[in-house]
């Protein structure tokens, strides 16, 4: 799933999203380790990574999940464009769950 996102730094910000088989059902995330992280633009080192062990994403089993960035995580970043992805290990498989850009907004003042 392509997601761009839009937040300012320092702000609490969530996104979500479902995983679906094949045949459109949801996947039952709830034994699944997923992972997301933001990276600069052509870095391939992670500014933030959160966890679903870390409860910074949540999920379900019908495929639901949520990725809640704490405001913590950027209020002492530079704003700008970044890449970010989601992942899930799920039986021994890794798929991606999310992708896309994410633009880091400086505070308004």
């Amino acid at each position: 799933m392509r997601r761009n996102l839009d937040f300012f730094r320092g702000e609490t910000f969530s996104f979500s999203g479902q995983v679906r088989d094949s045949n459109g059902a949801g996947v039952d995330l709830t034994s699944a380790a997923l992972t997301w992280r933001m990276t600069r633009e052509r870095c391939r080192i992670a500014e933030i990574e959160l966890t679903s062990a870390g409860g910074d994403i949540t999920v379900d089993n019908k495929g639901n999940w949520t990725v809640t960035i704490p405001a913590s995580s950027t209020e002492d970043r530079w704003g700008g464009w970044f890449r970010h992805q989601g992942e899930y290990v799920l039986s021994g498989e890794t798929k991606f769950f999310v992708e896309g850009e994410a633009k880091v907004r400086e505070d308004i003042n």
